[in-house]
């Protein structure tokens, strides 16, 4: 998970996209990441 908030730092819309997509193939509680990160808005 560090590795990924450091790459979000930089990342393109696409790149986050990706990024929200691992998170959910990780974990059963990744929608609460994912919201605590601001990606919800940009994945759906």
């Amino acid at each position: 998970m560090t590795v990924m908030k450091r790459r979000l730092e930089k990342a393109t819309v696409s790149e986050k996209q990706h990024i929200a997509d691992k998170i959910r193939d990780m974990t059963p509680g990744a929608e609460v990441l994912i919201g605590t990160l601001g990606l919800e808005e940009r994945t759906r």
